[in-house]
């Protein structure tokens, strides 16, 4: 059976409006216009600037007579407002004479204070003022088209520029562009000429090029302040786990040495006593395995704290008894070094007095660089609980060469050593420009050396 086909159905006509907004549509869909929308959505409306920075001291002041610091800034935003005001209105008052006064004298005052009130707000509010500026110079424009408007463009464009400064100081680069592009095209819109054209152009772009090489250059000197910061932190956390290195190498031969006199009394003495029981017997070999396992494990600590390329110091830790030697090396520099010792003078535990010499040696020798040639007192004082050690300095002597440097690492090394043993350091300065470091290092009770 034959299949006959009618006629086909006419196609309706899409009328021109909606073809339009579908092909609108799709050209705002585009990647490369829905950035330029957004970027001027962001500059016209949406868009916040950001914090201002904080004022240099020369544009921060503050009178005896003000109970306040005064903006330099600010006042001469607010000085240049009222010189913008004067002349705009001068300008027209003139040009309404010449054109028989059609407009009346408050009139041209409004016109006057909407050109320049942008320029107080831009230290706030750069985005807004330049969006205020942009809405206020075009009304002014067309408001006072009958009369000669010198004044306005003169004025409009210095407004527009010191306001884009502003915008591009503390906004990102797509937002100043953007505001940038709109500001001449508005200029151009306005005073099409080519003189008023070219002239107020100029002016915008050479204060968005001025702003924006301000900004680079903050953003510049913040990423470098932030890199000697990260620096800073990254060598302080690298000397604070060298001296504890340090601090535990030391502390390894004081404890191995007990360690070693353990093992060796618990192997003495069963043949101090004649027949001695097994369970003793036993009992000492026990606590022999234990300290000899003891040391063992320091060695292997110890060998992970020291680096292959560091040499093994077999000299015996210092302690309060070689003190004498260490300030007679002082005064070698130049310091003039007075000691004292106060209360019963006993053995204290090794690591106690080695934290106490170090700490002393420390102090010493941030004399020896910051106050070569001065008058240093050390005081020692045996407490019935605590340890006190206090070294003062007084300002260097004028002429005298500095000392060596130190060893150790100052005051963090002070403060681990003092921490370690749950003691109290104080350093500061002192009135006269010296410096005073006071440790306060707790006893254990009943230990002797």
């Amino acid at each position: 059976m034959e299949h006959v086909t009618g006629p086909e159905p006419p196609q309706r006509k899409v009328p021109p409006l909606v073809r339009t907004r579908i092909v609108l549509a799709q050209v705002r869909r585009l990647p490369p216009v829905e950035a330029a929308l957004h970027a001027v959505a962001q500059t016209l409306a949406t868009g916040t600037a950001e914090p201002a920075t904080a004022r240099a001291s020369w544009a921060r002041r503050q009178p005896r007579w003000l109970p306040f610091r005064l903006d330099l800034v600010v006042l001469a935003d607010v000085a240049l407002a009222f010189v913008i005001l004067g002349t705009t209105v001068d300008q027209l008052g003139a040009a309404d004479r010449a054109a028989g006064n059609p407009h009346s004298n408050n009139y041209l005052t409004l016109i006057g204070l909407l050109v320049a009130l942008p320029l107080v707000l831009r230290n706030w509010y750069p985005l807004a003022a330049w969006r205020c500026a942009i809405v206020f110079t075009g009304w002014c424009w067309v408001a006072v088209r009958d009369l000669d408007r010198t004044g306005v463009a003169l004025n409009g464009a210095l407004v527009l520029a010191l306001t884009l400064y502003a915008v591009a100081v503390r906004t990102s680069r797509i937002v100043t562009i953007t505001g940038w592009l709109i500001t001449v095209g508005w200029i151009w819109l306005l005073a099409p000429d080519a003189p008023r054209g070219v002239t107020g152009s100029l002016i915008v772009t050479g204060a968005t090029l001025f702003g924006y090489n301000v900004r680079v250059r903050r953003l510049a000197q913040q990423h470098v302040i932030e890199q000697e910061q990260q620096l800073a932190e990254n060598l302080a956390a690298r000397t604070l786990l060298e001296e504890r290195s340090r601090i535990a190498r030391e502390l390894h031969d004081v404890v191995a040495h007990h360690m070693s006199v353990i093992a060796i009394q618990a192997e003495a003495a069963p043949y101090k006593v004649q027949n001695p029981p097994p369970e003793l017997a036993a009992s000492f070999a026990e606590i022999r395995g234990s300290a000899l396992e003891g040391l063992t494990e320091l060695r292997r600590i110890l060998g992970v704290l020291r680096s292959e390329e560091s040499t093994v110091d077999t000299t015996p830790q210092p302690g309060l008894d070689r003190l004498e030697d260490l300030v007679s090396s002082a005064r070698s520099t130049g310091l003039v070094v007075d000691t004292a010792v106060s209360g019963p003078v006993r053995p204290l535990p090794s690591g106690l007095e080695l934290s106490a010499y170090r700490i002393v040696q420390e102090a010493l020798s941030n004399a020896m660089r910051y106050a070569p040639g001065a008058r240093v007192q050390v005081h020692l004082l045996y407490g019935a609980t605590a340890l006190e050690l206090r070294v003062v300095n007084g300002p260097p002597r004028s002429g005298a060469p500095g000392g060596p440097d130190g060893g150790g690492h100052g005051l963090l090394g002070m403060h681990e050593r003092t921490a370690m043993l749950g003691g109290e350091l104080t350093a500061r300065a002192t009135p006269d420009g010296g410096f005073s470091v006071t440790a306060i290092l707790p006893l254990t009770s009943g230990a002797t050396a």
